[in-house]
């Protein structure tokens, strides 16, 4: 995910931030169709060049160039060796900005039967799960991201997310912590930290 809007929504009285865990706006789906376009990427976890990425994206103290880092990453994870994963992926995207849930659902079903060992498709499936609020299938497809590419700090930030839906705020608080380990500019993360320590304070007193 290349940029994304920041935005917040109400779960009983306290808001958060969506960043970079799952595809909400209609800005990712111009990245994603613009990377599938492209020949010079290689594929997913498994390029090369992600390790070195990964390490500037943990050191750097400059919030533009983390930006870049990240876009970087981002265009790997969603590309695929496979012409017909990359059609999907693309159908996929483009069923969640129609808010067609249900077809993104069967989209994204059929890309991890094809390549089980694509993290992207997890990634893409877990979202697809918390937008039509199935909320243990979206963790389970988290955990299968998380399995394939522990540095996915979109999945991280976006298993934040559910544990926020389900109240579940110290489980939240570690999830964008552990995101935020890996890149430490990651847009929304902090501000959701800060809102659940809020929160827990509110709440203990």
């Amino acid at each position: 995910m290349k940029t994304l809007m920041k935005q917040s929504k109400p779960i009983g009285t306290l808001k958060f931030h969506y960043s970079n865990g799952f595809d909400f706006i209609r800005i990712f789906i111009t990245v994603i169709i613009g990377v599938l376009l492209s020949t010079d990427i290689l594929a997913s976890q498994s390029d090369p060049r992600l390790d070195a990425l990964f390490s500037r994206l943990q050191t750097t103290l400059s919030v533009p160039e983390a930006r870049k880092i990240e876009s970087t990453i981002w265009k790997i994870w969603i590309e695929s060796e496979q012409d017909e994963v990359n059609r999907l992926m693309q159908a996929g995207t483009s069923a969640i900005d129609q808010l067609d849930y249900g077809k993104a659902l069967e989209v994204f079903n059929q890309m991890v039967a094809i390549t089980p060992d694509f993290a992207e498709g997890w990634n893409k499936r877990a979202t697809v799960h918390y937008l039509r609020k199935d909320f243990p299938s979206s963790i389970l497809d988290i955990q299968r991201t998380l399995n394939l590419e522990p540095r996915h700090f979109g999945a991280l930030s976006g298993l934040g997310l559910v544990y926020m839906a389900l109240e579940r705020y110290d489980s939240a608080l570690i999830a964008f912590k552990d995101a935020m380990k890996i890149h430490p500019h990651l847009r929304g993360a902090q501000a959701n930290i800060d809102a659940i320590r809020k929160h827990l304070s509110a709440v203990q007193i």
